[in-house]
């Protein structure tokens, strides 16, 4: 087995045996600090994840950012290793999709993503701020072509030193956890 795919399986497990109530207070702890982000506050347009198993919720995020009036939209799969973002008004505009998890519904717009704040998922990141992904590569052909601030949101449990990364890697310009925000990049 290669070493991506012995990471993946042990800090997935890791990630599961967090408690599902630490898991909610840290989340919510996480959605604090994203609130807090200026890059967030002037942002027009706010791109999420919804959770998958044991990732953290931004649910409180995105109600915020509904409030707000900005623009909210979440990926749907749109092939191969590909997706795009699509704006919702409200989370009733999810519906289960590739791997059961919770996409736009087809009737939902595309969204412009040029110049907007993307919260990405994975299963860890790195102090660096690149991620261990789950294999399939979308965010990754995402933050290849995308052309805004990227925040990386993880438990601090899977936070780790250095991950192995690739030439093709992007690493995020924050990353979140439930007890820091780190900038990664300079300015």
């Amino acid at each position: 087995m290669n070493l991506k795919k012995e990471l993946r399986l042990t800090l997935r497990a890791q990630r599961d045996g967090i408690e599902a109530d630490k898991r909610r207070a840290f989340s919510e702890l996480i959605c604090k600090s994203c609130l807090s982000l200026p890059e967030y506050t002037s942002a027009k347009v706010v791109l999420l994840y919804f959770p998958t198993g044991s990732e953290a919720d931004l649910s409180l995020l995105a109600e915020d950012a509904l409030q707000s009036g900005k623009t909210v939209a979440y990926p749907r799969v749109e092939g191969k290793g590909m997706m795009t973002f699509f704006s919702i008004t409200s989370l009733s505009m999810l519906e289960k999709g590739y791997f059961g998890i919770m996409e736009p519904k087809k009737e939902a717009p595309p969204c412009e993503t040029n110049g907007a704040i993307c919260f990405v998922p994975a299963i860890a990141f790195d102090e660096r701020g690149y991620r261990l992904g789950y294999g399939g590569g979308f965010y990754d052909r995402f933050l290849e072509e995308f052309n805004g601030i990227s925040v990386g949101i993880t438990f601090e449990d899977t936070l780790k030193k250095s991950l192995p990364a690739e030439h093709h890697d992007k690493k995020t310009d924050y990353i979140i956890t439930e007890s820091r925000v780190k900038k990664t990049i300079e300015d």
